[in-house]
């Protein structure tokens, strides 16, 4: 009799402890259907979930067929939708209203590349001087033509363009202009534009050439362009260049250059 008094005892304090689980549940969980073990299949917590763990994971483990869905809602209307898995194993991300989601982002499962629907915008401030126009592009307000002096070797140039430490290549216009040589020919040359300080691996390359249709006393100024091109940097506000000759006349030569953006 003893002992089914103790088992009565510890029953009563189990269902007890039943009751004070069952409370706190239902105290902080919503209805939701049947699910596993009598909590609810679709519970609704009222109050912030956390998962006290070392290594806490969260798996969203779909039935064959089915897509996991994360669904972001504010007073009951959906801001945001993402999907995962199931027959289209990409990342994709959703904006809207459920039913008339926008796709903003895909994110291919099996190459990683990503595609967005939308314009990448940026509020990173540019260098004094300049205006942001996408996310990695600044543009100068005003141009600055710094004096170019033609030279065929390894030429450390400092473009004066009051460039960021962070800035990775210039978009830079180079003043061109074909010298006479008084006689008939080809005046042209070639600025090679380099990836570092050594000129040797080239990043871009610059040509300019007229011909000298008759003899012309030389010196004369046989007509120009300005061309743009994007320029790799060696260092802050700096580049490095070659040509293929040292301009003057019977050639064409670089007179001025000015930076007019820059990539970061």
């Amino acid at each position: 009799m003893k002992r089914v008094a103790i088992s009565m005892a510890l029953l009563g304090a189990f269902y007890l402890a039943a009751l004070a689980i069952g409370a706190a549940l239902a105290a902080g969980v919503g209805s939701g259907g049947s699910g596993v073990g009598g909590f609810p299949a679709s519970p609704t917590f009222r109050g912030d979930v956390t998962i006290k763990k070392a290594t806490p994971v969260l798996f969203l483990n779909a039935d064959t067929g089915t897509e996991p869905k994360m669904r972001w809602l504010l007073n009951g209307v959906q801001k945001w939708l993402l999907i995962s898995g199931g027959p289209d194993p990409d990342f994709r991300l959703y904006r809207g209203a459920i039913g008339s989601e926008v796709q903003v982002l895909d994110v291919d499962q099996s190459t990683g590349n990503a595609t967005f629907s939308a314009s990448l915008l940026s509020t990173k401030a540019c260098a004094a001087g300049y205006t942001r126009k996408t996310p990695n592009l600044c543009l100068k307000d005003v141009e600055l033509t710094v004096t170019w002096t033609d030279a065929a070797g390894c030429t450390a140039r400092t473009l004066g363009g009051t460039l960021p430490a962070d800035a990775t290549a210039v978009l830079l216009n180079v003043r061109w202009r074909a010298l006479s040589n008084n006689a008939v020919g080809i005046r042209q040359n070639d600025v090679f534009f380099w990836k570092e300080a050594a000129c040797t691996n080239p990043g871009s390359l610059s040509y300019f050439g007229l011909r000298e249709q008759a003899a012309t006393a030389a010196g004369t100024d046989l007509g120009g362009a300005t061309l743009t091109h994007l320029v790799p940097l060696v260092a802050t506000d700096t580049i490095r260049t070659t040509q293929t000759n040292a301009g003057g006349n019977g050639n064409a030569e670089v007179t001025v250059s000015a930076v007019i953006g820059y990539h970061d």
